[in-house]
């Protein structure tokens, strides 16, 4: 089959440090993603029949309590419909869009990754480096950029119905096992 011929789907899975998350689609176990979430205008010369802009976004909150600055940092998986866009062929293809929701929920196992390594980083005096905290961001950013490119390798971009079957339970699995860090508190850092 023709390289242009196959149905594929290419996931921006970039990391962003952004300080609004407007419009964006939150990761919630109970709103998965929908066609119609893909607002963004199609480029008629990419080869691909669908593109997603997901990615991990980081907010912070700085207060001083006294003398001391604290900041409160959450990361969050989003899906940005404005970005993302699909061809008006394939708005019916639920296999694809199923492989799709798939790299949201990749995106949101490193995401809960990410907030267990912040909580679990160790600080001197109440102290955490702020490179300790940008080391880990782009650890796990990284991590889910590979993670979404293996994804797509191997279940071809959801055509090896297989291999998506299986991606689907360990996508799953993962998730349980992360569970405890759905809705983790904000990460408080004291500098």
């Amino acid at each position: 089959m023709m390289k242009g011929s196959i149905i594929a789907l290419l996931i921006f899975a970039l990391c962003s440090f952004q300080q609004s998350d407007v419009g964006k689609i939150m990761w919630s176990k109970d709103k998965k993603i929908s066609w119609s979430d893909f607002k963004g205008a199609v480029d008629e010369n990419d080869e691909y029949k669908a593109r997603s802009c997901i990615k991990i976004v980081q907010n912070e909150n700085y207060k001083f309590k006294g003398s001391i600055l604290t900041a409160t940092i959450d990361v969050r998986a989003t899906f940005n419909p404005n970005c993302s866009w699909a061809r008006l062929e394939i708005k019916e293809d639920v296999s694809l869009l199923s492989h799709e929701q798939g790299h949201f929920d990749i995106a949101e196992i490193y995401d809960r990754k990410l907030r267990k390594a912040l909580k679990e980083l160790p600080s001197s005096s109440g102290i955490i480096a702020e490179n300790n905290i940008s080391n880990l961001i782009d650890k796990y950013c990284a991590g889910m950029d590979s993670e979404g490119t293996l994804y797509d390798t191997e279940t071809n971009h959801s055509q090896d119905v297989k291999k998506q079957q299986e991606w689907n339970a360990k996508i799953i699995k993962h998730l349980k096992e992360l569970e405890a860090f759905v809705d983790a508190s904000p990460i408080i850092i004291i500098r």
